[in-house]
């Protein structure tokens, strides 16, 4: 997959022509500067004892924030160590997505001005069946010839602007050679049952006409389940940046950002940390870290009826992120045969897991974390004090904490890749839905296993694969 990835990216961090890597991509790919580090005084401090505990020279900590966690190198996912952390950003900060290639091609031109490409995008327009021709005989297998679609904005009871008193229009847009599935991790299986492929029970308890027995759609949820650990400390964290206005008349970070440098040009992460647990599957480093000022709790509606109060500002933390997940349990089913409801969600993060593996390491990084802590005796932040997992140096059971307060939004897998021999598969290496003619799903859904710690830039990835095979596949 390295190819793809170097067929994708713009890196702006390396030196053109560094091995492994790729300069003329679609996504680019940028590093921060040291600019916000070296205005946060404290977080150096708190970073050098982390170099310190992974055994690097904690005196060098700006030239190891500087280095390549997407390195060619074949040892790099089976040694810990301390890198830059990467973004899907321009060097001055402008965020980049899939967005950008499907515009591009859209808006392109030919000499006369006339269309280059022949590519249409409807938006406002929510697909609810794939349309099969099944009239070929008993044993004929399924060809997939459109979708069937509502036409309107906010037609789906997950948009909180949704009024499910408005019934918008039924329309049909039909494929000459295929249909190519991209709803996402829980819309494609979603869609895939509505329309027929899926769970031969589930379906029919929904009366939904099988189309193909396809147990596996839906099946095999998975995501990199995520945690804390967090402390507070004698002083405040500061940060002697410019306080963003946000395009305010006056705002001070303005200038700065108009020549790539300022807090608007900088992505989150100043840290990125590889771990690798006592009981690592495939020997890999199986934990991704990084540290901060704040405390890593989370994410919850900002309308909730709890009251989440602020961490103070003398808080450093760690966010805690499971690679390779042995929990493949989780499940996404039809709550009904309405396109328009949502699915039924359901992870079930740590079960299948008989020997605790997934919580174990998450414990481990917690310890990672106390003696990070702990090696800042002698500094201005000794001595700390535990807010989490346990509470004011209290004991608490570590373990029991993860399993109710992990959290995660990196799913993947619920209609993934698998062999022939495999009953759980629901595509083949060649992204086709089995069972069927005509159809592919191209999403983070394809997965058969959580692809590292962020799913992203592997989904790009991915989707050049499929480009690849799907123009091999059409004679191109």
């Amino acid at each position: 997959m390295r190819r793809h990835f170097e067929a994708v990216e713009n890196n702006h961090y390396l030196p053109p022509g560094t091995p492994g890597h790729g300069f003329h991509g679609y996504l680019d790919v940028s590093l921060n500067s040291n600019e916000g580090l070296k205005n946060q005084t404290e977080t150096q401090i708190a970073l050098r004892a982390t170099a310190q505990q992974l055994g690097e020279d904690p005196d060098k900590l700006f030239d190891i924030t500087q280095r390549d966690i997407n390195n060619a190198n074949p040892n790099r996912d089976t040694e810990p160590g301390m890198y830059g952390m990467p973004t899907h950003r321009t060097p001055s900060g402008r965020r980049v997505s899939a967005r950008n290639p499907v515009v591009n091609v859209l808006n392109a031109t030919k000499s006369n001005g006339q269309k280059k490409y022949k590519l249409t995008l409807r938006t406002e327009s929510f697909v609810t069946k794939i349309l099969f021709d099944t009239k070929k005989g008993k044993n004929s297998v399924p060809q997939a010839t459109g979708v069937e679609f509502l036409a309107g904005r906010s037609v789906y009871s997950a948009d909180p602007r949704y009024n499910a008193s408005v019934t918008p229009p039924t329309l049909r847009a039909f494929a000459r050679k295929e249909v190519i599935v991209s709803a996402g991790v829980f819309n494609s299986p979603q869609l895939l049952k509505l329309s027929g492929i899926g769970p031969k029970a589930e379906l029919s308890a929904l009366n939904i006409t099988v189309v193909v027995d396809l147990p596996g759609v839906g099946a095999n949820l998975q995501d990199n389940t995520e945690f804390g650990v967090a402390a507070t400390f004698p002083v405040n964290f500061t940060n002697i940046s410019p306080v963003c206005t946000y395009g305010a008349p006056g705002d001070p970070c303005l200038a700065a950002w108009q020549v790539g440098k300022g807090p608007y040009a900088q992505g989150a992460g100043l840290d990125a940390l590889l771990l690798r647990s006592s009981d690592a599957v495939y020997g890999e480093n199986d934990l991704f870290l990084w540290g901060a000022a704040g405390a890593y709790r989370g994410y919850w509606p900002s309308n909730t009826v709890n009251v989440i109060p602020s961490d103070p500002p003398n808080t450093f933390g760690f966010s805690i992120v499971k690679i390779n997940t042995q929990s493949h349990l989780g499940t996404v089913l039809l709550k009904s045969a309405d396109p328009r409801d949502t699915p039924d969600i359901n992870f079930r993060f740590f079960e299948g897991d008989p020997e605790n593996k997934d919580l174990k390491a998450m414990a481990e990084a917690v310890d990672f974390g106390r003696q990070v802590f702990a090696n800042l005796s002698g500094t201005v932040l000794s001595p700390f004090n535990e807010v989490l997992p346990c509470q004011n140096g209290e004991a608490c059971d570590v373990e029991d904490v993860i399993r109710k307060q992990t959290w995660s939004h990196h799913a993947t897998s619920s209609c993934s890749i698998g062999a022939d021999g495999d009953p759980m598969a629901v595509l083949d290496s060649r992204f086709r839905v089995r069972g069927t003619k005509g159809l592919r799903v191209v999403d983070g859904s394809a997965f058969p296993r959580t692809p590292g710690s962020f799913p992203t830039l592997p989904t790009f990835t991915l989707s050049q694969k499929a480009a690849e095979v799907i123009l091999q596949d059409g004679g191109y």
